[in-house]
């Protein structure tokens, strides 16, 4: 399956236009702050019952994601906790899409 290539731990090195992009969606100073200041890590592993399992770590707090591509699942936006429904898909190309 293409999602091996995805299985690993992977930590964020940089982000670019980050803060124009949370304050254009309504984001206040100091959380804009405390958002570019974290590095997180991904782990991507295999777990029964998911194509992939996703443990998002920061300082703050971890969180754990089933994927299973082609279906729709809840997830939690990190900017206010809102219920967000999602659906993960692996294009023919090998690119790993979220929408």
């Amino acid at each position: 399956m293409a999602a091996e290539k995805f299985k690993g731990t992977w930590t964020l090195e940089k982000s670019e236009g980050m803060d124009e992009f949370l304050k254009a969606m309504g984001v206040g100073t100091i959380k804009r702050k405390m958002v570019g200041s974290i590095s997180p890590t991904l782990t991507i592993t295999s777990e029964e019952g998911c194509d992939l399992k996703i443990t998002q770590s920061t300082l703050i707090k971890t969180k754990v994601s089933c994927v299973e591509f082609g279906k729709e699942r809840s997830e939690k936006s990190p900017l206010d906790d809102s219920e967000l429904q999602v659906t993960d898909t692996l294009e023919d190309d090998g690119t790993w899409k979220t929408v």
